[in-house]
């Protein structure tokens, strides 16, 4: 058997035809539109300047055009960089309630810490005392 994949089942023309309408609506049509109008605004100052019109009015117009992607795309880190700013914002707002919680934990660790290190050490205490009492009891001698 080979590996090709199974056939497609035919389309029904009434729907391919529609979406193709709708295609052409929501999709070419605004495109070709805007390429028309990008178009003529590129070619409307070369026409005019050739034509004898000032050419700073015109100049000023194109450095417009240039300016406008530049603007558009710094839209984008703008945008992140509010969304930054008021992510902090509700951060700072809730931290104090989180770290409040944290320091709680903490110190819960910190009581466990301390009774089982308590635990820990209490028979070398224990030792410790009790050749500390013997010492006290029995006099030591002096070397001579």
């Amino acid at each position: 058997m080979s590996n090709l994949p199974p056939p497609t089942p035919p389309r029904n023309p009434e729907t391919h035809a529609q979406h193709r309408r709708q295609m052409f609506w929501q999709v070419f049509f605004p495109l070709g539109v805007g390429t028309v109008i990008m178009l003529g605004a590129c070619v409307l100052p070369v026409v005019a300047v050739a034509r004898g019109g000032e050419v700073s009015k015109w100049a000023n117009t194109s450095l417009i055009w240039l300016i406008l992607p530049a603007m558009f795309f710094s839209l984008i880190p703008l945008a992140l960089l509010g969304g930054s700013a008021y992510g902090v914002l509700k951060l700072f707002e809730k931290m104090p309630g989180w770290m409040f919680r944290l320091q709680g934990i903490f110190d819960l660790v910190r009581l466990k810490v301390r009774e089982y290190s308590d635990k820990a050490v209490e028979p070398v205490i224990q030792a410790q005392s009790f050749n500390a009492k013997i010492q006290a009891v029995m006099p030591t001698r002096k070397p001579k």
